[in-house]
């Protein structure tokens, strides 16, 4: 079983916007929106990612 779900979450560290970014995979998307939101309790921002999603637009081979 592949993993579908990527969540991104992304911090600031001072007002240059210098920060981290950081991204995990999941096989569902409950286990995304647990981890999002405890990324979000530690001032982070978060977007999950539906690989399975038909309108993603992916850069690269074609």
């Amino acid at each position: 079983m592949e993993k579908r779900y990527i969540l991104i979450s992304k911090i600031s560290f001072d007002i240059d916007d210098i920060g981290s970014v950081n991204t995990e995979k999941f096989y569902t998307l409950a286990e995304a929106k647990v981890a999002a939101k405890r990324d979000n309790k530690g001032g982070w921002l978060t977007t999950i990612i539906d690989l399975e999603n038909k309108n993603i637009e992916w850069q690269g081979d074609k």
